[in-house]
């Protein structure tokens, strides 16, 4: 999904340049964004898959993430 919007931002910032003969575009920094932010996400869903998760510590200006593991659980008593 994102793929393709940077696909077409990418696109229309090259065009844009052509026409106004510029080097820079926010195109291209809206691309560069969304690159890096979808990248974050993958690697947050990767670390899910593999049984970490995101756990709150403190809330600061821009917010504040610890990565953590869940607990073991703890060995089943034997009954005879």
């Amino acid at each position: 999904m994102y793929d393709e919007l940077v696909k077409r931002l990418r696109m229309r910032a090259r065009l844009f340049k052509q026409i106004n003969q510029m080097e820079n575009c926010i195109m291209d920094e809206a691309a560069d964004a969304i690159e890096k932010l979808s990248a974050y996400v993958r690697q947050i869903e990767e670390l899910r898959k593999n049984g970490y998760y995101l756990q709150k510590t403190k809330m600061m200006t821009y917010g504040q993430a610890t990565m953590t593991m869940p607990l073991p659980e703890p060995p089943k008593e034997e009954t005879e």
